[in-house]
């Protein structure tokens, strides 16, 4: 059975009470976040084995990559 660590981008906390108060409204972040959405991850899902500890989710991973990925090439 494959198993993913939680994965929830609008969760609640106590201050403040969303990560979307982080973010502003026109920030490129949540036109990747949209993006990545949208995209069939399931490619990624049945390669995985699984075992081990739980795995952070696919879409995650991709929204980490794609946003850090001109860091990378600038420095």
């Amino acid at each position: 059975m494959k198993i993913f660590k939680d994965y929830q981008p609008k969760q609640i906390f106590l201050l403040p009470p969303s990560l979307d108060d982080f973010v502003p409204e026109d920030h490129e972040v949540r036109i990747i976040s949209e993006v990545i959405e949208q995209i069939d991850l399931s490619i990624i899902t049945q390669k995985y084995q699984g075992g081990g500890c739980s795995a952070y989710a696919p879409e995650m991973m991709m929204k980490v990559l794609v946003y850090a990925y001109p860091e990378l090439f600038t420095r």
